[in-house]
């Protein structure tokens, strides 16, 4: 690897005496890119694309396929979302959770698109005054239990010994 010694030889013509190295990924200090430099100063061709409109024109795409001597004409989003479908429905379990997230995504934990369904206010209060009871009820048993349950003898109380000293367990 060459070094660049300020002589002028090998280095960067500036004469400023750096030493530094120049080999593989250590360019000359006169043909690295300065700050704020853009690499392709022109920028993209005109009328590229990009993966987005690829992935979209794609997914629009008309086509046909023969499913089980049908036809089924539609467009590739279409076509790929009843495939997907079909083989959830005949049991493929990757199919299904493929299906589910896919659903998920896109509607939501709500019921697949629809308005979301409100109870009337006589079922709400019910349902309220029962989880009311309900956990009224399981605060009354973890408060039975906890009174029941009889001192283990093996602990004591706070570690005190009966001399009302502390015992050291180890």
């Amino acid at each position: 690897m060459a070094k660049n010694d300020g002589s002028g030889g090998c280095g960067d013509g500036d004469g400023d005496g750096g030493d530094y190295d120049i080999g593989y990924g250590k360019p000359p200090m006169h043909s690295r890119w300065k700050p704020g430099q853009s690499g392709n100063p022109r920028g993209p061709k005109k009328g590229s694309r990009g993966l987005k409109t690829d992935l979209h024109n794609a997914l629009e795409a008309r086509q046909w396929v023969r499913i089980k001597g049908k036809v089924v004409k539609g467009t590739t989003q279409e076509l790929a979302l009843y495939t997907l479908a079909t083989r959830a429905a005949s049991g493929d379990i990757r199919a299904i959770k493929q299906l589910v997230d896919v659903t998920l995504l896109v509607f939501g934990p709500e019921d697949r698109g629809r308005e979301r369904n409100i109870l009337p206010k006589q079922d709400q209060e019910l349902l309220e005054r029962l989880f009311e009871e309900m956990s009224s009820e399981k605060e009354e048993d973890t408060g039975e239990d906890q009174a029941n349950q009889p001192e283990d003898p093996q602990s004591g109380s706070n570690g005190d010994d009966e001399d009302g000293e502390t015992r050291d367990e180890a």
